[in-house]
């Protein structure tokens, strides 16, 4: 006996990953449709079924709510992490703390305790 095929075979047909919210309601309003009518759903079931369907809504909304958080280049949530810390920077390896993130056209720039702004290229070290 091939169970092994026979299981690769299945999920090559569908992946369950992929199913989404349209899915899970055709699922739902099919059950509802076919339902046998001397034995409906009861309503805690009906309501556990909506409830279902209401977090698997709302979880694919913060799965979609984080990939837009993209992590490229010119997003500033990269760059906040270095509010607080000691850098190094420049030629001389100068130190100060950063106090605040500056954002310019895209540009982003550091600003230091002592006063300066540096680019975020000048830095050496991290501390």
């Amino acid at each position: 006996m091939q169970v092994g095929n026979v299981t690769n075979n299945m999920t090559n047909v569908y992946d369950v990953k992929k199913m989404g919210k349209q899915d899970f309601l055709k699922l739902f309003v099919a059950q509802l449709q076919y339902q046998n009518p001397l034995d409906p759903l009861k309503n805690e079931d009906f309501i556990v079924q909506l409830a279902q369907f209401s977090s698997l809504e709302e979880l694919i909304n913060i799965r979609e709510g984080i990939s837009s958080l993209s992590m490229r280049d010119n997003n500033p949530l990269l760059y906040s992490y270095l509010i607080g810390k000691t850098v190094k920077y420049g030629d001389e390896g100068r130190e100060s703390k950063v106090i605040s993130l500056n954002i310019s056209k895209n540009i982003f720039s550091l600003k230091l305790e002592n006063g300066l702004d540096i680019k975020l290229q000048d830095i050496i070290e991290i501390k």
